[in-house]
């Protein structure tokens, strides 16, 4: 049922129920208002005002580009969905924003983010790609010693795990490698987020225009689903290493013992501001589960190995075969476990 909440502006709208304790900014001023369940019922006085209130007019409301929902043109972010609607800059200031980045990126120089970068091959790449080369060695000397088949089987299962992982972190440091020569801006924001989800947070911190590589008040995470959790935070970042901190601790790792996993599903482009600036949108898919839940599943995996183990019943047989060579095959005297030829001749 829909909380109806008041702000100190005067603006009466409702919320939905599941909003209850937080805080959903104002259809006019934009201020945070808490929603309470007090306010579900409101006082009389509260209600004749409202009622008093003037009305805001057909022509000055418009759908939420997420939701649908009716909600006022000078809305900065939808009561409903809480997608951001507009932004609170005029015209003017946007373009003094723009020319001051555009001046920016004319005094920078790429070869100054060399350092930030670094080389192609990322560390997790080396490691895999040497696992790969000692499973391979392995596979060799299993092959040239007759008694070492054991060798070959492990250099073969573990080789195409590492093998498989190397592929994969091949792929991401061409991906992150390749931000800012991608060929559509959707494309650079994908690899800009696979970047700084797998690590690689130089390449996507130099992606960045000079005038954003430096952030004040820079808000964590939010999400529409109250049971994810998740510990609002406000931070900055000055360098590399703090932006890196940022998407790692606020973004991409849950608090305490949760983990989080965030996934690109759909990326668009919306608009374009000229033949430059484009606006890309991104849907984001969130699984949140306790890190315990891992361990639970790794200790249980181990008890069914050590129970195996320990109920497993063993023995020993002996048996001998007789075999003849014919016109070079070779044929068996006796086609049972344990034949009269075969024990007469043993």
């Amino acid at each position: 049922m829909p909380i109806t909440v008041q702000c100190t502006c005067g603006k009466v709208f409702k919320v939905r129920d599941e909003l209850l304790g937080q805080h959903v900014p104002c259809q006019i001023c934009g201020a945070n208002v808490p929603v309470q369940a007090a306010m579900a019922a409101l006082p009389p006085a509260l209600s004749d005002a409202r009622a008093t209130a003037p009305q805001t007019a057909t022509g000055d409301t418009m759908p939420c580009p997420a939701c649908a929902e009716s909600i006022p043109r000078k809305a900065r972010r939808c009561p409903f969905c809480k997608e951001p609607i507009r932004t609170r800059m005029t015209p003017e200031e946007i373009g003094l924003a723009l020319q001051e980045v555009k001046n920016g990126l004319a005094a920078h120089h790429p070869t100054q983010d060399d350092a930030l970068k670094g080389g192609f091959l990322n560390l997790s790449t080396k490691i895999y790609m040497g696992l790969t080369v000692l499973c391979a060695i392995s596979f060799m000397y299993g092959v040239m010693n007759h008694n070492s088949d054991g060798f070959s089987a492990l250099g073969v299962i573990f080789g195409i795990i590492f093998g498989i992982a190397l592929l994969v972190a091949l792929s991401n440091d061409y991906a992150a490698s390749h931000i800012q020569d991608a060929g559509s801006a959707d494309l650079a924001f994908k690899r800009f987020f696979k970047a700084a989800r797998t690590g690689r947070s130089g390449k996507a911190y130099a992606a960045l225009a000079p005038t954003a590589r430096e952030a004040n008040q820079v808000e964590s995470i939010k999400f529409n689903n109250r049971k994810i959790e998740h510990t609002p935070k406000v931070s900055s970042w000055r360098n590399a290493g703090e932006f890196r901190s940022y998407w790692k601790n606020q973004i991409f790792k849950g608090p305490g013992s949760y983990n989080r996993l965030l996934q690109l599903k759909r990326v668009t482009v919306l608009e374009s501001a000229g033949d430059e600036v484009y606006i890309v949108e991104g849907r984001v898919s969130v699984t949140s589960y306790n890190q315990w839940l891992l361990l639970t599943i790794f200790l249980s995996l181990w008890i069914a190995v050590i129970l195996v183990l320990v109920l497993q019943q063993k023995d020993e047989l002996v048996v001998r075969k007789a075999f003849i060579r014919h016109d070079g095959q070779w044929y068996l005297l006796d086609g049972s476990w344990a034949g009269e030829l075969d024990r007469a001749l043993a």
